[in-house]
C-alpha cells in the first residue's frame, strides 16, 4: 500500500491566512461610507517693517470634497465664513490687523461603490472633440507626449475600435511596465510622463499621468483627479492617503474613473475620495493672494483629517468565476495548466480583478513585480464585454524534489478583490502524467502573427497643432523600416490612401487636408501591410476668426445738466475662438474710458457711470469701440448713442467750457 502525505489542509490555512492578512475589514469594500471630512491651513502675515499694513487677503481652497455621481457632501462647515463657488471656497479679509488665520472646513461626505454601466459599443477614434473639452486632449507640462508615448498609443490603438476596450489597454500597460515604488525619486516630486515611461517607476500620480498622456496622445479627453483613498497597508502609517486617478471622457456617458493604480478600470470603491478634477497633477489644493506694504505671507500646511461614522454593506461581485486544472493529476516536476472561466452576466462592461494564492511546492511561471504586504501577488485583470465569458490561464510548475513513494493533495484557489473565491485540488506522485511547458504554452497563448513586424516599424506623423477654418492641414509622416525585409505598404488619412514600396530605408509621405470642422480635430493615420499594422494620431484644433459684437446698449435719451446715468453695454464672443488683447473704449465728448482685457471668453457687462456735467451742450455722441486680435489680425467693432444734453443757457456755458478743457488736454 502506498504511503500517503496530505497537505491539503495545511496549505489551504496558509493560503486563507494571506488573503485575510490582505483583505480583511478593508472598509472600502463596502457599498457605502459615511465619514466627516476635515481640512484644516493655519497661514501668517509677517511684517518687514513698522509701517507694514495689509489692504486685502484673499485664500482660495480648491481641494476638498465635490459632489460627483458617486460621491454626496451632506453638508459644509466653513471657517470664518466662505463662499463656495464653482471651484474653490474663497476667504476674503480686508484692511486687518489680524497676522496669524486660521481656515477649517468640515463635510459630511457619503461614497458608494459604484461601476459605471457601458452598455454599448463608444466608437474610437473620437474624431470631433468638443470645444469645452478642448484643454483635457493637449499636452502641459507634467502630462507630456513624447514620441515614445505617441508610438505606445498608436500600438495599442490599432487593436480596437471600442474605446472602453482601449482603454483597458492603456490602463494595462501601464499597470504592467510602470512599477510601483515609494521608494523612487517620484515620493517626493511629480516627474513627467516621459521620464516615467523611460525609467518604468512611480508612484499613483506618475502611473495616472501616464495613463492621461496616452489617452491624450490618441485624441481622448481625460483629467486628473486628486483625493483621499483608503488602504490597510501599514506602510503609510495611515488608513486614508493621498491617492490621484483619472477620468476618461466617454461620448454619450460622460466621465468615468480609472485608478490603474488600485486597478479599478471602470468603477470605484467606496474608499475614493474625490476632492479635486484638473488638467493636472500640478493645480495646487491652496492659493493665496495679498495687497499690502512690507509684508509677505507665510503659507500653512494643509492637515486633512477623515473619519468613518458609518459603512453599509459588502459589496458584491457582478461577474462570476471558476477555477479547474487541464489536468488534475500529475507527476513529480511536470508543468500544469490552471484555467478560470469568467462569465459576466450583465449588459455592460466589466474589468474583473482576478488573483492565484501562492502555494509551496508550486512556482507560478508568470513574472510578476506587484505586491501587497510584502508578497509577490499573481493578478490579471480581465476585460468582460456585456454577457460575455472568457478563459484566463497560468501555467505552473510542481515541484520535482519530492519523495516517491508519497502521494501529494495541493489546492489551487483564485480570488478576486472582494473576496469571492473558487478553488479546485490538483495531486501528484511519481508515476503521474508529465506535462511540458511548450505544450501549455500552445494551449494558452495560441501564435498571432497580424503584426509580427511592428516593433521594427517606426511610423509617426506631425502637423501643426493649430490652422484655421477652411487652411489645408499638411500633415508629415516619416516611415523607418528596420526589418530584415521590404513591405508594400498603405499608408492612409481616412479615405485618403497612399500605396508605397519601403525597403530596409526610412520613408517620408504626406497628406494635404482642407480642415473644415470648428473645435479639436482627430486625425487618424493608419500604415499597414502583411505583418504591420501601425497607427499614428494627429491633433489639430480648428479655429474660426475671432468676432465680437456689441449688444444690448441702454442709455437715456435725454440728461439734465446734474442728472447721474449710466451707459450699459455687453460684449459677446459669437466665435469659437477667443479673441486677445481687447481693448473696450467708450469716448464722449469730455471723457475717454477704456477696459483691457487679455482674453474674452463668453460674454462680459460693462457700465459707465457719470452724469450731465460730462455732456455739451445739446446732442452729444457717444462712441463704443471694441478692438482685439488672433495673435496675427486686428479687428474692430463699433456702435455710436446719441444723448441730448437737456441744459439752460447758463448750464450751457459751464458745458462749453468743459468740452474746450478736454479738446485742450487731448490735442
Amino acid at each position: 500500500m502506498r504511503k500517503v502525505f496530505n497537505i491539503l489542509v495545511f496549505i489551504l490555512l496558509f493560503v486563507l491566512l494571506i488573503i485575510s492578512q490582505v483583505y480583511a475589514n478593508d472598509l472600502s469594500d463596502s457599498k457605502s461610507l459615511i465619514m466627516d471630512v476635515s481640512i484644516s491651513n493655519n497661514f501668517k502675515i509677517i511684517e518687514k517693517s513698522s509701517d507694514a499694513y495689509v489692504q486685502s487677503i484673499n485664500v482660495s481652497l480648491h481641494s476638498y470634497p465635490r459632489n460627483t455621481v458617486r460621491q454626496e457632501v451632506f453638508s459644509n462647515t466653513i471657517y470664518p465664513d466662505g463662499f463656495i463657488g464653482e471651484n474653490s471656497i474663497d476667504f476674503y479679509w480686508k484692511t486687518t490687523k489680524q497676522r496669524e488665520f486660521d481656515i477649517l472646513v468640515g463635510s459630511e461626505v457619503r461614497t458608494q461603490y459604484k461601476v459605471w454601466h457601458i452598455e454599448k459599443k463608444v466608437p474610437f477614434p473620437i474624431y470631433n472633440i468638443d470645444a469645452s473639452l478642448a484643454d483635457y486632449v493637449k499636452s502641459t507640462e507634467i502630462i507630456d507626449i513624447s514620441p515614445e508615448i505617441r508610438d505606445i498609443a498608436g500600438t495599442l490603438s490599432q487593436q480596437t475600435t471600442d474605446l472602453f476596450e482601449l482603454e483597458y489597454l492603456f490602463a494595462e500597460y501601464v499597470r504592467k511596465n510602470i512599477q510601483y515604488d515609494l521608494g523612487s525619486l517620484t515620493a517626493d516630486v511629480t516627474q513627467k510622463s516621459s521620464w516615467v515611461i523611460k525609467n518604468k517607476v512611480g508612484v499613483c500620480d506618475e502611473l495616472t499621468n501616464l495613463f492621461i498622456s496616452l489617452n491624450r496622445a490618441a485624441g481622448i479627453p481625460a483629467r486628473f483627479v486628486s483625493g483621499y483613498a483608503y488602504t490597510e497597508l501599514d506602510i503609510f502609517g495611515s488608513n486614508w492617503v493621498p491617492h490621484a486617478w483619472a477620468e476618461i471622457y466617454f461620448p454619450g456617458y460622460g466621465w468615468i474613473p480609472y485608478d490603474v493604480t488600485y486597478g479599478q478600470y471602470g468603477f470605484l470603491d467606496s474608499g475614493h475620495i474625490t476632492m479635486m478634477q484638473s488638467t493636472d497633477s500640478r493645480t495646487p489644493a491652496m492659493t493665496y493672494d495679498y495687497i499690502g506694504r512690507d509684508i509677505f505671507l507665510q503659507p500653512g500646511e494643509i492637515t486633512t483629517d477623515i473619519k468613518v461614522i458609518n459603512s453599509g454593506l459588502p459589496a458584491v461581485s457582478e461577474y462570476d468565476f471558476d477555477v479547474k486544472l487541464y489536468d488534475s493529476s500529475v507527476g513529480f516536476g511536470s508543468y500544469n495548466l490552471i484555467e478560470v472561466s469568467l462569465n459576466n452576466p450583465k449588459k455592460y462592461y466589466l474589468v474583473a480583478d482576478i488573483y492565484l494564492a501562492n502555494n509551496e511546492g508550486i512556482t507560478i511561471l508568470e513574472e510578476s513585480t506587484e505586491k501587497v504586504l510584502g508578497k509577490i501577488i499573481h493578478r490579471k485583470q480581465v476585460l468582460l464585454k456585456p454577457l460575455e465569458k472568457k478563459k484566463i490561464y497560468w501555467i505552473i510548475k510542481l515541484n520535482d524534489e519530492m519523495s516517491n513513494g508519497y502521494f501529494y493533495t495541493y489546492p489551487i484557489l483564485v480570488y478576486n478583490s472582494l473576496n469571492q473565491t473558487s478553488m479546485t485540488t490538483m495531486t501528484s506522485r511519481e508515476d503521474y502524467n508529465v506535462l511540458s511547458k511548450k505544450f501549455l504554452q500552445e494551449i494558452s497563448n495560441p501564435e498571432n502573427t497580424s503584426a509580427m513586424y511592428n516593433q521594427y516599424v517606426t511610423f509617426r506623423c506631425e502637423a501643426p497643432t493649430m490652422v484655421f477654418i477652411n487652411d489645408t492641414l499638411t500633415t508629415n509622416c516619416i516611415i523607418d523600416n528596420k526589418a530584415d525585409k521590404s513591405f508594400n505598404i498603405d499608408v492612409c488619412l481616412m479615405n485618403d490612401c497612399k500605396n508605397l514600396y519601403i525597403g530596409i530605408q526610412t520613408l517620408s509621405v504626406s497628406f494635404n487636408t482642407s480642415m473644415n470642422s470648428i473645435g479639436i480635430n482627430n486625425l487618424v493615420l493608419t500604415l499597414s501591410a502583411d505583418g504591420l499594422q501601425k497607427t499614428s494620431f494627429v491633433n489639430v484644433e480648428v479655429k474660426d476668426r475671432p468676432r465680437l459684437v456689441i449688444k444690448n446698449i441702454d442709455a437715456p435719451q435725454k440728461v439734465f445738466f446734474n442728472q447721474e446715468f449710466a451707459i450699459n453695454f455687453e460684449i459677446e464672443k459669437i466665435s469659437y475662438s477667443n479673441p486677445k488683447n481687447v481693448t473696450v473704449k467708450i469716448i464722449g465728448p469730455t471723457m475717454i474710458s477704456e477696459w483691457k482685457l487679455e482674453e474674452l471668453t463668453g460674454e462680459r457687462k460693462f457700465v459707465l457711470n457719470t452724469d450731465g456735467r460730462s455732456l455739451k451742450p445739446k446732442e452729444n455722441n457717444f462712441k463704443i469701440i471694441i478692438e482685439y486680435d488672433d495673435g496675427l489680425q486686428i479687428f474692430k467693432e463699433e456702435k455710436n448713442i446719441q444723448i441730448i444734453s437737456d441744459a439752460n443757457f447758463f448750464e450751457n456755458i459751464v458745458l462749453y467750457f468743459n468740452q474746450l478743457a478736454f479738446w485742450l488736454e487731448n490735442r
